[in-house]
């Protein structure tokens, strides 16, 4: 009698308590993601509070960057590329790269 190894994967049909936690919660990336364009944004604003778009771009940029790392569009194709990123934060291409 065959049996498999402790490391193999449970067969379909089974619950693993993984597969569903993973399903539901998003990749760390998007709450890594998250923090840094919060802070991010506080410091623009504090930085140049005659500037208030820079924050709002930043809050954009962030927001597109959860929706991509997620995997729920709104407004580009999902492929994680610059095109995408400025698509889905509903900015132009070149507010994203540096000067």
């Amino acid at each position: 009698m065959t049996t498999a190894p402790d490391d193999a994967p449970a067969p379909t049909g089974q619950d693993s308590n993984s597969d569903s936690a993973d399903a539901a919660a998003p990749p760390a990336a998007a709450g890594i993601a998250e923090t840094v364009g919060r802070v991010l944004a506080m410091a623009a604003a504090a930085a140049s509070p005659s500037r208030p778009g820079d924050a709002a771009e930043i809050e954009a940029i962030t927001d597109a960057m959860i929706r991509l790392l997620v995997g729920t569009p709104l407004r580009s194709d999902g492929q994680l590329t610059i095109k995408s990123l400025a698509q889905e934060a509903d900015l132009k291409r070149n507010t994203s790269t540096p000067d």
